[in-house]
């Protein structure tokens, strides 16, 4: 696993001091991938408006185009 060094708050350290029993590598590890996951699903919402406005405006897809789009065999 890569290590991360990040820069916080001297306010926000003291806090977080303050609750030296929780592991907060592991809260920022989680929030990474929550806010990825957000953002993965913000990319497919994307793709589907797009696919929609191309189907509104009379553009087609072949289904193996389709497919090798969405990255499947």
């Amino acid at each position: 696993m890569a290590n991360m060094t990040l820069s916080i708050p001297d306010d926000l350290l003291k806090e977080l001091k303050k609750h030296s029993y929780i592991k907060w590598s592991e809260v920022a590890r989680i929030a990474f991938e929550e806010k990825v996951s957000a953002l993965e699903r913000i990319d497919v919402f994307k793709e589907f408006q797009e696919a929609e406005r191309d189907f509104k405006d009379g553009k087609s897809i072949s289904l193996e185009q389709l497919k090798k789009e969405l990255g499947k065999k």
